[in-house]
């Protein structure tokens, strides 16, 4: 969706400014570059927030499911130690347990091999 609205805004914009503006034909040809380099890089931004989105909700599932994801690089997380906090996408370890009180964001985990 972020593709189309990200095309439409270029195309629109685009328009607006050759046909506003008295523009010679390197001018807008300048203008479409221009736009067009925009539109590239948001189009980057959307692709690695979209990976970045999917492998979080990849481990959030992962942990859902009673499986032991891994943080940090070598914390073994998993729902007996640690409870999973919505709003901020994080684990917050249980009492009682080697990681009480430790607070580890899910941006930092993947699920275990």
């Amino acid at each position: 969706m972020g593709y189309i609205i990200t095309a439409l805004v270029a195309l629109i914009l685009f328009v607006f400014v050759t046909k506003v503006m008295e523009l010679n034909r390197a001018q807008k040809i300048g203008v479409a570059v221009g736009i067009a380099s925009v539109a590239f890089v948001i189009t980057l931004y959307i692709l690695m927030d979209d990976a970045k989105t999917d492998r979080l909700r990849e481990t959030i599932l992962a942990f859902e499911q009673n499986q032991t994801i891994v943080c940090e690089g070598d914390i073994e997380a998993n729902a007996t130690s640690f409870n999973y906090s919505i709003g901020a996408h994080s684990l917050l370890g249980k009492p009682n347990t080697p990681h009480a009180g430790k607070i580890i964001s899910l941006y930092r985990c993947q699920p275990k091999p």
